[in-house]
């Protein structure tokens, strides 16, 4: 985990037909980042990355290796059009108005929360949480 995600709590929005299956069985899912309702959340992750790495390298000293980081970046960008990346949203906002809006079926399904650090041990630590503003 790239941030200490102790005592953390972490949201997922849905409507009760997902909760009965997340909860029955069928377990979550992870959904396309190329065909889910907001398809700029993939070009928004990746600029996040990219930005994060720079100033990761920035505070390690390592400035000058930003124009290779930019360029590996152009080049999977460019490598990787097509290519398919999954991803599970989750919000630090447990009662957000959009959110249940958008994903809890119009304020009438449910918010799960989950302790950030057990889910990333229990995802067997492959998984990558990142706070997205």
């Amino acid at each position: 985990m790239n941030q200490n995600w102790r005592d953390v709590e972490i949201h997922h929005y849905t409507d009760f037909v997902a909760f009965d299956g997340i909860f029955n069985g069928d377990g979550m899912r992870l959904y396309d980042l190329h065909t889910m309702d907001d398809k700029q959340e993939m070009t928004y992750y990746l600029q996040m990355l990219e930005e994060a790495v720079e100033k990761s390298l920035e505070s390690q000293g390592k400035s000058g290796l930003i124009p290779q980081a930019k360029q590996l970046f152009e080049t999977q960008r460019t490598q990787r059009r097509g290519s398919t990346v999954f991803a599970m949203c989750f919000s630090l906002n447990g009662d957000d108005a959009a959110q249940w809006q958008r994903y809890g079926g119009c304020a009438r399904g449910v918010c799960i929360g989950f302790d950030a650090e057990r889910f990333h041990k229990l995802t067997s630590q492959k998984t990558i949480l990142q706070q997205v503003y």
